[in-house]
């Protein structure tokens, strides 16, 4: 029965463009709570050119910038093969009197998938 169910979950591919892994691990841990089990979620190096089946998605998290203390990302992603490519808005995260720490990476990772409503909507809802 867990095959059966394997083989038919939609996949999502998940990369990092330059973004540090515990921002992508934060990223893969909120679709894994909140999609409720939709897809499978696969690590890639590089980023996957494009979903193969109509119900994957590839969703790469871009590193737009860092500094000890701030970090700027935003998500591309494509839904099945023949969907088109999109791109988020570019989210940023600062703290003061503090350097970051990947235990700040969770809510981070929720807002830059809610920036995006349509991706959102696919993982989400």
């Amino acid at each position: 029965m867990t095959n059966a169910r394997s083989e038919s979950a939609a996949i999502l591919h998940l990369a990092c463009d330059g973004a540090p892994a515990d921002l992508c691990g934060s990223v893969a841990q909120v679709i894994a709570e909140r999609s409720h089990g939709r897809y499978e979620i696969r690590h890639v190096a590089p980023p996957k050119a494009s979903p193969e089946r109509a119900s994957d998605l590839s969703l790469t998290v871009v590193l737009d910038g860092r500094g000890e203390n701030w970090i700027a990302a935003h998500l591309d992603w494509q839904h099945g093969p023949d969907g088109a490519r999109h791109s988020g808005p570019s989210m940023e995260m600062s703290v003061m009197d503090t350097t970051l720490k990947p235990r700040m990476y969770d809510r981070f990772a929720e807002n830059l998938i809610r920036a995006d409503a349509a991706i959102a909507a696919l993982l989400f809802d």
